[in-house]
């Protein structure tokens, strides 16, 4: 059986984002897009580049996730999350401030808490 982490691997479109309870219009979100290789991460399409490294935690419940950032606006800082994966859907709610990981699956105003929407991208033969 697949660890979440290999699940992962491959290119995911943000389909929808939501950062403190407030809902980003889904024009700003464009080609926003996820990229996982390995235990790298590159994040792009949303005004920059995000890469670094994640840490996946399948076996504790519900699922966590540490994403280390290491070469973008955010270098240096380390955001916790917990997540829920069903087939080709990704739903990640990251704690965007502080060393804190959210304890619900909720992003209220107020909370800095971010909820991406996730699906695979489908691979195209090039």
């Amino acid at each position: 059986m697949k660890s979440d982490l290999q699940s992962l691997q491959g290119c995911r479109k943000i389909l929808s984002l939501e950062i403190d309870g407030q809902i980003l219009n889904a024009d700003s979100l464009g080609a926003a897009k996820l990229t996982i290789r390995g235990n790298q991460f590159v994040s792009t399409g949303m005004g920059a580049i995000y890469e670094g490294t994640i840490e996946i935690d399948s076996g504790a419940v519900p699922g966590t996730l540490g994403m280390m950032f290491t070469n973008c606006p955010e270098t240096g800082n380390t955001n916790f999350g917990m997540y829920k994966l069903s087939g080709e859907r990704w739903r990640i709610y990251l704690a965007t401030r502080g060393a804190i990981r959210p304890k619900e699956f909720v992003a209220v105003k107020g909370s800095g808490i971010a909820v991406e929407l996730l699906e695979r991208e489908s691979e195209v033969a090039g």
